[in-house]
């Protein structure tokens, strides 16, 4: 990445801010059963700088910055998840939930006519990595129908990290990608590392 802020570092730090926004619902459901735990959250893995990214990032090293900012967005959103389902694995529709209503608020934001679309706005709001990791590759690509192969799981080791399972973020985001599509006429399939978005005939 660039040694001078450009469109990329924007582009990824608008992802980490919607993450952040996820997260930051998700913690104030565990502030609710688990009063302090988000405080000590962030003693163990630190907090998420807030504002214009030009007036908060170390211009002296962008990309470790940036990795940083990914860090610690990744752990609060495992460690909070994995906390609250240890309390009360019937939260898990509350959870669910946070993630729809974020997509929902995407479609409104970002409203997209075809598969080719919807997986750009995937693509521009879901956090994987830094855009040098290629997590995401595309398999097949057009107009009505888009499927990507998920080369290296990015997220693991934040959740092995707080002993949680990583299967739980991925159908997170599942909920996330439907409230995105809510209301369009395209459909979204998981198969393992694999994904489809198709327009429903």
């Amino acid at each position: 990445m660039s040694a001078f802020l450009g469109p990329i570092h924007y582009w990824l730090y608008r992802k980490i801010e919607i993450q952040r926004e996820i997260t930051d619902q998700v913690e104030k459901l565990l502030e609710q059963y688990m009063p302090g735990a988000v405080s000590t959250i962030e003693q163990k893995y630190g907090k998420n700088a807030e504002g214009d990214l030009e007036h908060v990032i170390d211009h002296s090293n962008i990309h470790g910055w940036l990795q940083n900012e990914i860090t610690i967005t990744e752990c609060h959103l495992a460690a909070s998840v994995t906390i609250l389902l240890q309390k009360n694995q019937n939260l898990m529709e509350e959870l669910n939930s946070i993630f729809y209503q974020r997509g929902l608020k995407t479609l409104s934001e970002l409203q997209c006519q075809n598969a080719k679309e919807a997986y750009k706005i995937l693509n521009d709001t879901l956090l994987d990595g830094m855009p040098c990791d290629h997590v995401n590759e595309i398999v097949e690509q057009e107009e009505q129908s888009v499927i990507w192969r998920r080369n290296t799981d990015i997220h693991k080791k934040y959740w092995d990290d707080v002993q949680g399972d990583v299967k739980i973020y991925y159908n997170l985001r599942d909920h996330y990608i439907k409230g995105l599509l809510k209301g369009t006429d395209l459909g979204y399939d998981r198969l393992e590392e694999t994904y489809r978005i198709y327009k429903i005939v």
